[in-house]
């Protein structure tokens, strides 16, 4: 998963040149989740939420304390956090790909 998202990050910024680095590895994010949404999910479902959720604060906390490091005085906190938006970039989109490979069954009956 880390590898695909750094990939991915990889691919938008040097190829499409356009997009800033935090948009990069957040829509890699939003399509690493999706991507192992429908295939992982097929095994795992629901109970795989622990490893992505700690998949994503491994890739956002070290992001997040070298951006605090590398601020300037008058930076706004809310550029500095904005890397946890991999995080929920990953949870929100492993769902929806549960949701697309059709793995969120009722266990209740």
């Amino acid at each position: 998963m880390l590898l695909s998202i750094a990939v991915g990050t990889l691919g938008l910024y040097k190829l499409v040149g356009t997009v800033s680095g935090q948009d990069a590895i957040c829509l890699s994010g939003i399509f690493a989740g999706a991507l192992i949404g429908v295939w992982y999910g097929k095994e795992k479902g629901l109970c795989a939420i622990n490893s992505i959720l700690l998949s994503a604060t491994v890739l956002s906390i070290p992001l997040v304390a070298l951006s605090l490091l590398m601020s300037q005085a008058n930076q706004d906190y809310v550029e500095s956090l904005a890397y946890f938006s991999v995080g929920f970039a990953l949870l929100s989109a492993y769902v929806v790909g549960l949701g697309w490979g059709k793995h969120l069954t009722s266990a209740a009956t």
